[in-house]
């Protein structure tokens, strides 16, 4: 096996064990929501957590700030490493994961597959 192969194997086995240790429920989705008190939240939810008019209920994953509280992170700060957070949800690991496995089985001799290694790098914190 070359070292790209595992490479892409290494990180997409790390980006699933994460990710499965993540979820609670399948299906399960994060984002950004507001807790009663207005501090600013990720939540999780499951597709039964859905209302047929598009509301969801979250289950609070982590707070992040509340507006106004000079201590912590500024609100706007805080909201995009919240949105950040919850766009790359469990599920959506999972695919990228998925993503790195199938380029696993690439021609590594063409230099455009070679694009996908950064992402696996990232993912297991090495340089180029």
């Amino acid at each position: 096996m070359s070292a790209e192969v595992e490479l892409l194997r290494e990180a997409a086995r790390l980006m699933r064990e994460q990710a499965n240790k993540a979820i609670s429920v399948p299906g399960e989705r994060w984002a950004v929501d507001v807790s009663a008190d207005n501090g600013l939240i990720v939540g999780s939810y499951a597709p039964g957590d859905v209302d047929d008019d598009g509301t969801r209920s979250t289950a609070c994953l982590a707070f992040f700030a509340y507006p106004g509280d000079e201590e912590q992170r500024t609100y706007s700060e805080a909201f995009s490493v919240a949105t950040h957070m919850a766009s790359w949800d469990p599920t959506t690991v999972l695919a990228v994961a998925g993503l790195l496995d199938t380029f696993a089985e690439y021609d590594w001799s063409d230099e455009r597959h070679r694009a996908v290694l950064a992402i696996a790098r990232a993912v297991l914190r090495r340089e180029a």
